[in-house]
Protein backbone atom coordinates (compact mmCIF):
# COMPACT_ATOMS: atom_id res chain seq x y z
CA UNK A 1 0.00 0.00 0.00
CA UNK A 2 1.17 4.05 -0.60
CA UNK A 3 3.17 5.56 2.34
CA UNK A 4 0.51 7.99 3.53
CA UNK A 5 2.07 11.29 5.61
CA UNK A 6 -0.60 12.32 7.91
CA UNK A 7 -0.34 16.27 9.00
CA UNK A 8 -1.77 17.71 11.99
CA UNK A 9 -3.35 21.10 11.33
CA UNK A 10 -3.19 21.96 14.89
CA UNK A 11 -0.19 20.82 16.71
CA UNK A 12 3.17 20.79 16.52
CA UNK A 13 3.89 17.87 18.85
CA UNK A 14 0.53 15.41 19.55
CA UNK A 15 -0.08 12.20 20.15
CA UNK A 16 -3.47 10.56 19.37
CA UNK A 17 -5.11 7.32 19.52
CA UNK A 18 -6.86 5.29 16.83
CA UNK A 19 -8.62 1.64 17.53
CA UNK A 20 -7.25 -0.89 14.88
CA UNK A 21 -8.35 -4.76 15.42
CA UNK A 22 -10.01 -3.76 18.55
CA UNK A 23 -6.49 -2.71 20.08
CA UNK A 24 -5.58 1.36 20.40
CA UNK A 25 -2.71 2.46 18.56
CA UNK A 26 -1.26 5.72 19.18
CA UNK A 27 -0.16 7.99 16.25
CA UNK A 28 2.50 10.53 17.07
CA UNK A 29 2.30 13.71 15.29
CA UNK A 30 6.36 15.12 15.55
CA UNK A 31 8.40 16.92 14.02
CA UNK A 32 6.84 20.09 14.15
CA UNK A 33 7.74 23.79 15.58
CA UNK A 34 6.53 26.87 16.57
CA UNK A 35 9.64 29.19 16.26
CA UNK A 36 11.41 30.68 14.04
CA UNK A 37 8.00 29.77 11.40
CA UNK A 38 4.86 27.74 12.52
CA UNK A 39 5.03 23.85 10.92
CA UNK A 40 2.87 21.08 12.32
CA UNK A 41 3.97 17.48 12.87
CA UNK A 42 3.30 14.91 10.25
CA UNK A 43 2.81 11.34 10.92
CA UNK A 44 3.46 8.56 8.23
CA UNK A 45 2.36 4.89 7.39
CA UNK A 46 2.32 2.09 5.03
CA UNK A 47 -0.35 -0.14 7.10
CA UNK A 48 -4.01 0.10 5.24
CA UNK A 49 -5.45 -0.50 8.93
CA UNK A 50 -3.89 2.04 10.57
CA UNK A 51 -4.74 4.47 7.60
CA UNK A 52 -8.35 3.71 7.29
CA UNK A 53 -8.42 4.25 10.98
CA UNK A 54 -6.58 7.54 11.13
CA UNK A 55 -9.20 8.61 8.28
CA UNK A 56 -12.17 7.56 10.12
CA UNK A 57 -10.73 9.50 13.35
CA UNK A 58 -13.76 11.85 14.25
CA UNK A 59 -10.99 14.62 14.17
CA UNK A 60 -9.71 13.38 10.36
CA UNK A 61 -10.51 16.90 8.51
CA UNK A 62 -10.97 19.61 11.31
CA UNK A 63 -6.93 18.44 12.70
CA UNK A 64 -5.80 15.79 11.03
CA UNK A 65 -5.01 15.71 7.38
CA UNK A 66 -3.54 13.43 4.14
CA UNK A 67 -0.02 15.72 3.72
CA UNK A 68 1.28 13.32 1.14
CA UNK A 69 0.87 10.07 -0.78
CA UNK A 70 3.98 8.36 -1.83
CA UNK A 71 5.95 11.68 -1.57
CA UNK A 72 2.82 13.40 -3.93
CA UNK A 73 1.34 16.45 -2.25
CA UNK A 74 -2.03 15.09 -1.84
CA UNK A 75 -4.33 17.54 -4.44
CA UNK A 76 -1.29 16.90 -6.62
CA UNK A 77 -1.85 12.92 -6.58
CA UNK A 78 -5.61 13.47 -6.59
CA UNK A 79 -4.94 15.38 -10.00
CA UNK A 80 -2.82 12.83 -11.01
CA UNK A 81 -5.71 9.79 -10.57
CA UNK A 82 -7.66 11.90 -13.09
CA UNK A 83 -8.24 10.29 -16.18
CA UNK A 84 -8.65 13.10 -19.32
CA UNK A 85 -11.91 13.04 -20.87
CA UNK A 86 -12.60 10.07 -23.69
CA UNK A 87 -14.39 11.30 -26.62
CA UNK A 88 -17.74 9.12 -25.07
CA UNK A 89 -17.64 11.33 -21.96
CA UNK A 90 -18.03 14.48 -24.44
CA UNK A 91 -21.88 15.72 -24.50
CA UNK A 92 -22.90 14.89 -28.27
CA UNK A 93 -24.75 18.37 -29.42
CA UNK A 94 -26.54 15.87 -31.70
CA UNK A 95 -28.19 13.76 -28.25
CA UNK A 96 -29.96 17.06 -26.73
CA UNK A 97 -33.26 18.42 -28.07
CA UNK A 98 -33.62 21.22 -30.10
CA UNK A 99 -34.53 23.86 -27.21
CA UNK A 100 -37.05 25.20 -29.49
CA UNK A 101 -39.25 22.40 -29.95
CA UNK A 102 -40.56 21.35 -26.50
CA UNK A 103 -43.71 19.17 -25.86
CA UNK A 104 -46.57 19.76 -23.56
CA UNK A 105 -48.18 22.80 -21.71
CA UNK A 106 -46.06 25.91 -20.46
CA UNK A 107 -46.97 24.75 -16.81
CA UNK A 108 -45.44 21.06 -17.70
CA UNK A 109 -42.50 22.34 -19.63
CA UNK A 110 -41.27 24.87 -16.53
CA UNK A 111 -42.42 21.42 -14.05
CA UNK A 112 -39.53 19.35 -16.44
CA UNK A 113 -37.51 21.99 -16.22
CA UNK A 114 -37.56 22.45 -12.21
CA UNK A 115 -37.33 18.76 -11.89
CA UNK A 116 -34.56 18.54 -14.17
CA UNK A 117 -32.73 21.29 -12.19
CA UNK A 118 -33.36 19.63 -8.72
CA UNK A 119 -32.02 16.29 -9.98
CA UNK A 120 -29.48 14.89 -7.35
CA UNK A 121 -26.94 12.34 -8.51
CA UNK A 122 -26.35 9.73 -5.36
CA UNK A 123 -23.38 7.97 -4.44
CA UNK A 124 -24.06 5.49 -2.15
CA UNK A 125 -20.61 3.73 -2.77
CA UNK A 126 -19.03 6.49 -1.03
CA UNK A 127 -18.79 5.23 2.79
CA UNK A 128 -16.08 7.30 4.75
CA UNK A 129 -14.96 10.96 4.45
CA UNK A 130 -11.73 10.46 2.95
CA UNK A 131 -13.75 8.70 -0.18
CA UNK A 132 -16.16 11.61 -0.36
CA UNK A 133 -13.17 14.25 -0.54
CA UNK A 134 -11.20 12.27 -3.16
CA UNK A 135 -14.24 12.15 -4.97
CA UNK A 136 -14.87 15.97 -5.10
CA UNK A 137 -11.28 17.09 -5.70
CA UNK A 138 -11.04 14.38 -8.43
CA UNK A 139 -14.13 15.05 -10.33
CA UNK A 140 -14.77 18.94 -10.21
CA UNK A 141 -11.67 21.51 -10.83
CA UNK A 142 -13.21 24.15 -8.75
CA UNK A 143 -13.07 22.13 -5.41
CA UNK A 144 -9.84 23.07 -3.40
CA UNK A 145 -8.77 20.80 -0.50
CA UNK A 146 -9.42 23.55 2.20
CA UNK A 147 -13.15 23.23 0.92
CA UNK A 148 -14.00 19.84 1.72
CA UNK A 149 -11.60 19.15 5.57
CA UNK A 150 -14.90 18.37 7.72
CA UNK A 151 -18.09 16.15 6.44
CA UNK A 152 -20.43 19.24 7.08
CA UNK A 153 -18.11 21.03 4.51
CA UNK A 154 -18.18 18.03 2.32
CA UNK A 155 -22.14 17.30 2.38
CA UNK A 156 -22.52 21.24 1.54
CA UNK A 157 -20.46 21.32 -1.32
CA UNK A 158 -21.72 17.84 -2.35
CA UNK A 159 -25.28 19.79 -2.45
CA UNK A 160 -24.37 22.65 -4.48
CA UNK A 161 -22.81 20.15 -6.97
CA UNK A 162 -26.42 18.27 -7.19
CA UNK A 163 -24.65 15.15 -5.19
CA UNK A 164 -25.87 13.05 -2.69
CA UNK A 165 -23.58 10.60 -0.28
CA UNK A 166 -26.62 9.03 1.50
CA UNK A 167 -24.08 6.41 3.10
CA UNK A 168 -21.82 9.02 4.48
Amino acid sequence: MALKIYRSLVYPIWVTSVIVDGKSVPVSFEGGMISPFKRYGTFGTSDPKLQEAIENHPLFGEEIAIDSIDGIPYLEYVRMKQEPPTPEDKPNPEDKPNPEVVDGTPEEVMENMVKEEKSVEEHPEITTVAEAREFLLIHYNDVKQKDVLTKSSIRQVAERKGLSFPNL
